[in-house]
């Protein structure tokens, strides 16, 4: 099984991180989020950070649960 980090360095690097979603869990709304790849403004290996309503938000990287690519998962917690 490959990493989370490791998968958002791959496509990180790919030319189509467009077709690319980032469905994470939101603590505070208890739910399920989803963030297109291109969207998501910086990550390292504990979080990534999204423009939320005009502010930075850092979603921890184990909040990850699924990353999709053409509505097909390629990866799942």
């Amino acid at each position: 099984m490959i990493y989370i980090l490791e998968l958002l360095n791959k496509i990180r690097f790919s030319d189509n991180k467009g077709n690319y979603v980032v469905r994470y869990f939101d603590r505070h709304k208890d739910t399920t989020k989803e963030v297109n790849f291109k969207d998501i403004k910086f990550f390292d290996k504990l979080c990534f950070v999204i423009n939320v309503e005009g502010y930075d938000s850092l979603i921890p990287l184990h909040r990850i649960k699924e990353v999709v690519k053409d509505n097909e998962i390629v990866w799942r917690r």
